[in-house]
């Protein structure tokens, strides 16, 4: 989902940024990390993480809801 943000434009963005939840629930963790129930969490966390974060050109945001959905997730369990 977020590996071609940079590719995106900025009106589809907006569109997708407001497309969630305000407060996120389990459902959308897993849609926000691209898990299903005994995937590992961590390892695509890392990988999401290595792609969008904010050093290496990716978003604040973006990263700030992949944190919010490891969150999430690793404390359901």
């Amino acid at each position: 989902m977020f590996n071609t943000l940079s590719k995106l434009n900025g009106h589809f963005l907006d569109k997708m940024y407001s497309s969630f939840l305000r407060v996120m629930d389990l459902k959308e963790a897993r849609l926000v990390l691209e898990v299903s129930k005994g995937d590992s969490v961590h390892k695509k966390y890392k990988e999401l993480m290595r792609i969008n974060h904010p050093d290496t050109g990716g978003s604040s945001y973006i990263t700030s809801k992949i944190n919010e959905a490891y969150k999430l997730l690793k404390n359901s369990n």
